[in-house]
């Protein structure tokens, strides 16, 4: 599992394409679920929970993208994981992700 920080700007869309390889070699996403959740921290109930859009299954690409509802400004803790075809359940990645305030109203 690989670990990464976002940074992003309240109220605004939040878009990813994500590249997930394993060994070097793409992560099959062939008939997997990939989810994107975002918590205020460790044991939290999930303040976004969101499926991504496979783009790309034998390749490993995926798009995550979050329209209506990010949380405020502050800090909050992110992981992406996967559901393959025998319902194992991976963590691709995981990491802080911040958000600052936004400047335009």
């Amino acid at each position: 599992m690989e670990t990464k920080n976002f940074y992003h700007i309240e109220w605004d869309t939040f878009i990813k394409n994500m590249s997930f390889t394993a060994n070097w070699s793409p992560v099959n996403l062939t008939w997997s679920e990939v989810k994107f959740t975002i918590k205020r921290g460790y044991g939290w109930t999930a303040l976004v929970t969101q499926i991504a859009t496979i783009t790309n299954a034998t390749g490993g690409l995926c798009k995550i993208q979050v329209n209506s509802w990010m949380p405020e400004a502050g800090n909050y803790i992110y992981d992406i994981q996967y559901t393959d075809t025998a319902g194992v359940i991976r963590t691709l990645l995981s990491g802080g992700i911040y958000i600052s305030k936004q400047i335009t109203t």
